[in-house]
């Protein structure tokens, strides 16, 4: 069945609602709308005409940024759907994707500091500097290296899994999605950088969630909170 304004009656995914603190006015801001034309995209295609929205947060100037699969790709490892960010207004226009993440990114925050939207962003990295410009092709297909990148882990710049990554970290990005940068990091640590989700205090320092599988693709785990100082270190 459908409802009067045209929306499914069970999509069967998360979309976001506003409500009242007490109680009231209740309404719906995201819906079924993304028609996609996934034919292109073989055997994958079905499973990914679906999409979920969640993870709200109001921006300062009353807009809300969320996450959502709406962007139909998979990640990187484990099967799992990527995620990105989205803004839209309050009343449910203006809807659109301001990150370009082939992983997740979830958990948006904003910095009461700067205003930022401050999120989980899960970084797998298995392209990584070589130091030829030689092409490899791949007995599989595709390239083993080109243009300065190499995908073999044990020989690139730095050594044996020296810039491999594959776990969730704190990033911002403002929200017009430009100036994207890690929030807070230590080079090489994923144990100190692993983030996922939390909340400010108002001098701005960052309590967040760890987890000890940091890229919580097979199992969350059991963590607990960890307060992040803002810049590199």
């Amino acid at each position: 069945g459908k409802h009067p304004d045209g929306q499914g009656a069970h999509p069967g995914a998360w979309r976001l609602y506003l409500i009242g603190a007490d109680g009231s006015g209740l309404r719906q801001l995201t819906t079924s709308d993304l028609q996609l034309n996934t034919g292109q995209l073989g055997q994958a295609g079905p499973s990914l005409e679906t999409y979920d929205d969640g993870d709200p947060a109001w921006l300062p100037d009353g807009r809300v940024v969320f996450s959502s699969t709406r962007w139909p790709s998979y990640a990187q490892y484990s099967g799992t759907r990527a995620t990105n960010l989205y803004v839209v207004n309050a009343d449910g226009s203006g809807m659109h994707r301001i990150t370009a993440e082939r992983n997740g990114a979830d958990r948006p925050l904003v910095d009461p500091l700067t205003g930022q939207i401050v999120y989980a962003r899960w970084w797998r990295n298995h392209r990584f500097p070589a130091a030829s410009m030689a092409t490899v092709a791949d007995p599989a297909g595709g390239f083993r290296q080109k243009d300065g990148l190499t995908s073999d882990r044990e020989n690139h710049v730095g050594g044996s899994d020296s810039a491999f990554r594959n776990a969730w970290q704190a990033a911002a990005i403002n929200p017009d999605g430009t100036g994207l940068a890690m929030w807070t990091g230590r080079l090489r640590d994923e144990e100190g950088n692993h983030t996922y989700g939390g909340a400010f205090l108002p001098n701005g320092q960052l309590i967040a969630n760890y987890f000890p599988m940091f890229n919580m693709a097979e199992a969350s785990g059991f963590g607990g909170l960890r307060r992040y100082s803002r810049g590199a270190s």
